[in-house]
Formats: C-alpha cells, structure tokens, sequence
C-alpha cells in the first residue's frame, strides 16, 4: 500500500513538472502578446502619433522610415505619390523578400491614377535594429500596428475620406491584411491576397510546439528544430513552386537583403498567423466589421500553399466566418507561388488587379 502511495505521489509529481514545463512557453508567449497588444492600444488613444524620418522627397516620390507603436523599429518605407488619385492602395509582402520586389507594382498602380504605399515589414529588408535582426518577426500584433501606421501616414498624406484604401498582400503578407481587416476593416474598401495562405490545419499545433521549442532553445536561434524557414522553403526547389522566372530567382538569391534564416520566433509569428485565420470571433466583433469589403484572391494553378481549391473554399469559408462574404478566387493557368513575378504577370497579373481597383 505504501509503495502504491509512493508511486502514485511520483507520477502526479512528474506529471505536475510536464505539464509546467509544457505550459510555461505559452503563458509566456500570451503575456508577449498582450504587452504589444496594449502597446498599440496605448497609441490609439494618443491619436495614432507617428514618428517619422524623411530622407527623399519630389512630387512622385518618398523614402522615409515610420517608427513603429510597439517598439519604435524604423519601417523602412515608400510611396508612390499621385497629384489626384483615385484612391490609396497599400502593398504588404510575403516572406523571405521585402518592398523592393514591389516598386514596379507600385509604379504601375501610381500611373494608373493610385497613391502607393509599401514597407518592409519587421525584420526584413532595412526594417531591422539590434533588437530586430532579419528573420525575427516578434509577434503578429506588432506586425499588424506597423501596418496600421503605414496606413495612417499615407492617409496623412492624403487626408480625403472619400478616397477608397485598398490592400494588397502576398503569402505571409495576406496572413497580415486579413489578420488587418479583424480591427480595421471599416477604413477598407477593397482587398486583394496574392499567393493567399489557406487555413492549414496543424497551424495550431504546430505554434504550440514551436513556442515550447522557442523558449528553450532560444528566440533569436536559427538551429534545430524550427531551423530557417528555407528548410520548408529551399532555395534550391524554390523554382519549382515559387516562380517560372528564372532571372527572378536569381536575382532573389543574390540579394543580400533576402531573408534565408529565420529564427525560431519568425517562424513561430508565421505559424501564429495562420493560426488566425480561423480564430473564433465574436457575434460583437463580426457586428463592428465592414461586410461588404471587397477581396479578391489572385493565385496560380499550380500554387501549393492555397491548398488549390479545396484550400480556398477553405480561406472563403474562414472569412465568412470573420464577417467578410464578399469573397472572389480567380487561379491562373500556368502560375504558381509568386504571381506578380512570372515572365507575362504584367501582361495577365497586373491588368487583372487594376481592374478590380476600377470596379
């Protein structure tokens, strides 16, 4: 009977230091969150300051940087100016690249009558300090207020409310606009996801892993498991489902500014993303959004990450969910990942964006 007792206190004792073990790293994660949470919270009731750093300036153009609301990370950014445009439209990329692979986008869009902005997120391109080196993304919601502050400056710039925001997001970037949409879709008109991620159904899981490993194996590591995200993404496949354009590819490679390695907190930020997609919402916040947002979903034939169309029933079924019914898939034939950089996007990819801008 003693040893029964014995055994019986050892096993609740071990089962008492797994289960701490195991849930200490999401605690820990939920409470990083919350603080960025409160962060952006903080500035909207200051009336959304923006501190800014301009270094060009002419009639069609800016370069400046945006400090960010969480942390003051200096977002690298530029917008293609427009004297009386017909509305704003805001691009956000996907991962591993950053704005650049957006100017001739941006250009198009600018001499067809939009004011562009784009930015490099967090822990891309130059949007990175000692705190945010490149392949670290903190957490989703700073991510999203750097977008929201974006947002705020070029309306800044353009101050009529009765110009239409539109937001364009690629891969990781259509994570962001729709994660985006949750809070300010009233201030959005039109959406269109390149490249859009499906609902993956392990996203959960494998976030909660991911926070376990994160924690104990440190953040801002890129080894063992969760190593660099070129392991689900090799550079050396990348032609076979990324783009047909080799000179693209290559081009990628060679850019020193190209994420190759994220650490174990960016991947866990991307998981943390997808994991969004099909967070529950409230009958409350499905009442405060915009229903009649516009989005369309560009996406290749051959494109593996929207899970085909089987994927995008999903992602159309996930933002009904959110409150967004207005949900249009158009796949291109030939396509894959990266649409906007095939051999004949500006003959197929770019009219087709502007004609939903148009519509």
């Amino acid at each position: 009977m003693r040893k029964k007792l014995l055994q019986i206190g050892l096993n609740s004792g071990i089962g008492l230091i797994g289960g701490a073990a195991l849930g200490y790293p999401l605690m820990k994660r939920q409470k990083q969150i919350q603080k960025s949470q409160n962060k952006f919270k903080k500035w909207l009731k200051k009336g959304k300051p923006l501190k800014k750093k301009l270094s060009y300036r002419d009639e069609n153009l800016e370069f400046l940087t945006i400090e960010s609301p969480i942390d003051q990370l200096p977002l690298s950014v530029r917008v293609y100016k427009t004297k009386k445009p017909k509305g704003l439209v805001q691009i956000v990329h996907g991962c591993q690249e950053y704005k650049k692979n957006y100017y001739e986008l941006a250009h198009y869009l600018q001499k067809a009558g939009y004011a562009c902005i784009l930015a490099s997120q967090r822990g891309h391109g130059d949007s990175i300090n000692r705190k945010n080196p490149r392949g670290y993304i903190s957490d989703l919601p700073s991510c999203v207020a750097d977008q929201i502050a974006v947002t705020h400056y070029l309306q800044e710039l353009y101050p009529d409310k009765k110009l239409p925001l539109a937001l364009i997001g690629h891969s990781f970037g259509s994570l962001i606009v729709r994660e985006y949409l949750k809070t300010q879709s009233q201030n959005v008109q039109k959406v269109i996801l390149l490249g859009t991620v499906q609902p993956y159904d392990l996203a959960g899981l494998a976030s909660q892993i991911a926070k376990i490993v994160t924690l104990y194996t440190g953040a801002r590591n890129t080894e063992l498991l969760l190593a660099n995200y070129a392991a689900l993404l090799p550079y050396h496949s990348r032609k076979k489902w990324v783009s047909n354009n080799p000179a693209f590819l290559e081009d990628t490679l060679l850019d020193p500014k190209t994420v190759r390695d994220y650490t174990k907190q960016g991947l866990l930020t991307i998981l943390e993303a997808d994991q969004a997609l099909t967070q529950l919402a409230t009958p409350d916040e499905i009442n405060q959004r915009n229903h009649t947002v516009q989005i369309l979903s560009l996406t290749g034939e051959y494109d593996r990450v929207t899970g085909g169309p089987s994927g995008l029933r999903q992602t159309k079924k996930a933002l009904i969910a959110q409150g967004f019914p207005l949900f249009e898939a158009v796949e291109l034939s030939g396509m894959v990942h990266d649409i906007l950089h095939d051999e004949d996007s500006k003959e197929r990819v770019y009219p087709a964006i502007l004609k939903f801008l148009a519509k």
